[in-house]
């Protein structure tokens, strides 16, 4: 049993192996384009830090050279929307159709994920802003930073810098002018903060990105996965169907070889048996002619006669049993011809007249008007068979129906009915086995008779269930020219 069954779970375990291979690639494909997706964000602000800082003049940045170049940029490259947050995450400049106004939470994370869009943080470089202790920058350390400059005499310092101005360090939450304390993103540690706080000072660049393109290669990378996947397990479907069919094919020529060795072995044992039937009715015919002779002496005593009697009938019941047992050794060649069932009833009936008048028993026929292909011998055997073990079934007085019906693809069904005790439904799939029987004085060959005609013929041979009697069915008769 396990050696039938590794194969198939070789081929089950080979499609389990190609699934998850295939859903590993497509993970790693999904990754792979994800990352490409922020990876040309990261190339986007890394650009935008360098133009900016190139634009720079006196170590600050015009407000409009930043705000048209990230309008540029949403307007003639591929990103929906970008912002600039100082390093408390407020938004200095925004440009694009998604803008919005708090952008801190962002900050928590790299990346945020959309279905249609897809929002990355990166560091931009414009230059220190603050001391690290919040401090402003001691007079004498250099060229003020990148950013806006002062405001203008009378302009609020609370309000930010107006139109035209330049971006430029942070202020406190008290209003007074001077750097304050950066916060740090989780996804950066305390050193590397520190270091970039002091170095290059911090901002935030918010770009968000279309993901169509993205969704778009995912899928179709997921197609490709179905379709290999789908390939697979047809495959490994075909080559278990093959194998199986392979095994089947295997199994099937043992067995022919096995029914073909069978089937030598049995005609040598019919030929051997039909052999000796027929040696041993030559001294059985010896013997009833001696009993006949005895039975006839005038000068006989009567109790020899009627000993010779006996003798003379016993062996009449011996040759007669020897001749159906030859009847069914001997292999059937069915000579077709047109044989009209009528005739061939009247012909029966006439045979069986004797034994219908002993029992009273009476046979009616419906629908014989028909003329089939058949070996006349051998379906007149048929048919004697089946109403003779009738006629032996039915009480005095029964009745007994022959009926002839058409059938499908231009056949004849002849049915054999009797009223008698019937058979039981546990035995009617052995009524047609050798030497099975009921009757004390059958030789069970009758109805095997029947059945080996029948499958010669290319016929159905059916014992029916019926709530009277028994009912036999012979099937498949082809019809010669229909009723005649």
């Amino acid at each position: 049993m396990m050696k039938q069954t590794m194969p198939y779970a070789i081929l089950v375990a080979l499609a389990v192996a190609v699934l998850a291979w295939q859903g590993f690639e497509h993970s790693r494909v999904r990754v792979a384009a994800q990352a490409a997706l922020a990876e040309r964000a990261h190339d986007m602000a890394v650009s935008v830090s360098v133009v900016l800082r190139s634009q720079g003049r006196f170590g600050w940045v015009q407000r409009e050279r930043i705000e048209s170049a990230l309008e540029a940029l949403t307007r003639a490259t591929e990103p929906v929307s970008v912002a600039l947050l100082d390093a408390e995450g407020v938004v200095t400049i925004a440009a694009g159709d998604d803008t919005r106004e708090d952008y801190g939470r962002l900050l928590e994370k790299r990346a945020h994920w959309g279905r249609d869009r897809a929002t990355f943080i990166n560091v931009v470089a414009l230059g220190p802003q603050a001391l690290e202790s919040g401090e402003e920058s001691p007079p004498g350390s250099g060229p003020p930073p990148p950013g806006l400059g002062p405001p203008p005499p009378g302009e609020d310092r609370d309000r930010g810098p107006g139109p035209g101005q330049g971006f430029g360090q942070g202020r406190r939450e008290d209003g007074r002018g001077g750097g304050r304390e950066f916060r740090r993103p989780p996804w950066m540690d305390e050193a590397e903060f520190r270091n970039l706080i002091s170095a290059r000072g911090v901002h935030w660049f918010v770009i968000t990105m279309p993901t169509e393109a993205y969704r778009d290669e995912v899928a179709r990378d997921f197609g490709l996965r179905v379709i290999v996947s789908t390939a697979a397990i047809l495959a490994c479907i075909a080559i278990g169907l093959a194998w199986r069919g392979f095994q089947h094919g295997a199994d099937l020529r043992v067995r022919l070889a096995r029914a073909d060795e069978l089937t030598r072995h049995l005609r040598d044992l019919n030929l051997a048996a039909a052999g000796l039937v027929h040696e041993t009715k030559n001294p059985l015919n010896v013997i009833r002619g001696l009993a006949q002779v005895i039975q006839k002496q005038p000068d006989s005593p009567e109790p020899v006669r009627e000993k010779a009697a006996i003798i003379t009938e016993e062996s009449d019941r011996v040759a007669g049993r020897l001749n159906l047992f030859l009847d069914y050794a001997r292999p059937l060649e069915p000579k077709l011809r047109a044989v009209p069932l009528e005739t061939l009833m009247e012909s029966v009936g006439a045979i069986l007249a004797a034994d219908l008048d002993d029992k009273g028993a009476s046979l009616t026929t419906h629908g014989v008007d028909y003329t089939v292909f058949a070996d006349e011998d051998m379906l007149r055997q048929v048919v004697f068979n089946l109403l003779l073990n009738a006629v032996q079934a039915v009480p005095k007085g029964g009745h007994i129906t022959v009926s002839a019906l058409a059938a499908p693809e231009n056949t004849v069904q002849l049915e054999v009915r009797d009223d008698g005790p019937g058979i039981p439904e546990e035995q009617r799939g052995e009524v047609f086995r050798p030497y099975f029987t009921t009757n004390e004085n059958g030789a069970g060959l009758g109805l095997a008779i029947v059945r080996q005609i029948a499958l010669a013929h290319g016929w159905e041979a059916e014992c029916l269930p019926s709530s009277n009697g028994a009912h036999f069915r012979i099937g498949g008769l082809r019809a010669a020219t229909g009723k005649v």
